[in-house]
């Protein structure tokens, strides 16, 4: 959800920013597609977000909650 509205957002930006320096500096901003590298980072981002996540999961399935919860009191 996250990655495509950035890429969308970016590609606004990039839209916008076009107008204004394609005449100055003569620059073509006609390829604003989707570059493959970019998809690569999404995917390594995911990847991260997911190992993030599993860490702090695996330690909380590892604790016995009969026996924290006996403690507690």
């Amino acid at each position: 959800g996250g990655s495509l509205l950035g890429l969308v957002l970016s590609r606004l930006g990039l839209v916008a920013l076009a107008q204004l320096v394609e005449d100055k500096f003569r620059y073509d901003w006609s390829n604003m597609g989707v570059m493959p590298e970019e998809l690569v980072l999404v995917g390594l981002a995911i990847f991260v977000g997911l190992i993030a996540a599993a860490i702090p999961g695996i330690s909380a399935v590892r604790i016995d909650t009969s026996r924290t919860l006996s403690e507690a009191q």
